[in-house]
């Protein structure tokens, strides 16, 4: 690293498109302004915005950096797809998004009533 004193800490998890994909959508990647529909004409497809060769590509990879900033070591998460930066619709701040604002919006994507959605 650049400052002294400090060590690079990396954790690596490895998957399939089949789980990047669903996580990419869950941190709001996915989002679009209208629902895909099977009667849309060859234009409206073209112009679509949820495209999953674009989100998933072969190799496709999601990146968590976490840093600790300031004199209470807050943490800070910058988000990376495909080695890009994102900027992530629920954080905040441009660029960097509070490890609150990250905590909140996953508990907030996946907060539901396990035993009534999934109940015979």
């Amino acid at each position: 690293t650049d400052h002294p004193g400090s060590a690079a800490i990396a954790y690596f998890r490895f998957a399939h498109a089949e789980t990047v994909l669903p996580l990419a959508c869950l941190l709001g990647m996915c989002s679009s302004t209208s629902p895909l529909v099977a009667s849309w004409t060859e234009a409206q497809i073209h112009h679509r915005q949820f495209k999953v060769s674009r989100l998933s590509p072969f190799a496709s990879n999601l990146a968590f950096h976490v840093y600790k900033c300031g004199k209470n070591d807050e943490k800070r998460v910058k988000f990376l797809a495909n080695e890009v930066e994102v900027d992530m619709p629920f954080c905040h701040e441009k660029g960097y998004c509070t490890l609150d604002d990250l905590q909140q919006h996953f508990y907030t994507a996946v907060a539901f009533d396990f035993q009534n959605e999934c109940k015979l």
